[in-house]
């Protein structure tokens, strides 16, 4: 498991980095501006409340202009597609992705879940924004699609935002916990 926390850690970091840099700019330009604030999409009103917030990267605060602004990776790592095992039960595909746009391809699930609530709940709502990580950051992911069936496979989308490596860890284990078997770990919009 260290290899993978690794490997994640360098894609997370890689992300950050430009992420920082592009929050400095943002910050130049509109003075005081808020990062990484919590808001509510409205969607679905149907869906259970963790799939219905997104944590936005950047809202000015000019009184004249209102401006929201989600950072889009500029650069990636890419590698080969790498076969992963989680407690030799949990088959992963981890494919190139961008740290803030990791599509998840993988068998089944209640969507509804509440192991699967609670992490986003944690993680999203409920981080500390008191804590910042070492990138000046809130370490909070920043949003969740709600799991929807295609086929065989359930597929959602995860903004990992500036939450540390274990965020993706736990995700994982929640999908093992929900009895998935298979999962394939990608970013769609790196192959368009």
């Amino acid at each position: 498991m260290a290899n993978i926390q690794q490997f994640i850690g360098r894609i997370r970091e890689q992300y950050l980095l430009e992420l920082s840099r592009e929050v400095a700019t943002y910050n130049k330009t509109f003075n005081r501006a808020q990062i990484e604030e919590l808001v509510e999409r409205h969607i679905d009103q149907t869906l259970p409340p963790a799939f219905k917030v997104h944590r936005i990267d950047m809202i000015s605060n000019s009184p004249t202009y209102t401006d929201f602004s989600d950072y889009t990776a500029q650069n990636t790592l890419y590698f080969r597609p790498t076969k992963l095992s989680l407690n030799r039960q949990l088959k992963i595909v981890l494919e190139p992705f961008a740290w803030n746009a990791v599509d998840i391809e993988c068998d089944p699930f209640d969507s509804h879940a509440l192991l699967l609530q609670q992490w986003a709940y944690n993680w999203i709502e409920n981080c500390s924004d008191s804590s910042k990580n070492t990138f000046g950051l809130s370490g909070c992911a920043h949003s969740i699609s709600f799991p929807t069936l295609t086929g065989s496979v359930c597929c959602f989308t995860v903004d990992f935002g500036s939450a540390d490596v274990k965020c993706f860890i736990e995700l994982l284990q929640v999908l093992y916990r929900l009895g998935v078997k298979k999962a394939r770990i990608f970013s769609r919009a790196m192959y368009q």
